[in-house]
């Protein structure tokens, strides 16, 4: 997803929110400032479902005007794996 980084905080924001893991931090996992510097202006959202992706996309595209995101890629092949376990 490439974004500018005041939006990608509140991406990040909007991940941990529609996320329903026990650590909902999980789906922004590897989407720091750092990171999306090195990558090109862009991270990559990870999202224990399919559905709760589909869902964080409809937020994003309901919350932000057109323009200040871009959806890159989605990929169903590579989940958000939880690290730690309840």
């Amino acid at each position: 997803m490439a974004v500018d980084k005041p939006v990608l905080g509140a991406l990040r924001g909007l991940s941990f929110e529609v996320e329903t893991a026990a650590y909902p931090q999980i789906a922004s996992g590897g989407t720091t400032g750092d990171v999306w510097e090195k990558n090109d202006n862009q991270v990559k959202f990870r999202f224990t479902s399919a559905e709760l992706r589909a869902s964080f996309l409809v937020e994003a595209a309901r919350i932000f005007r057109a323009g200040l995101f871009q959806l890159v890629s989605t990929d169903d092949a590579d989940p958000a794996t939880p690290r730690h376990t309840s």
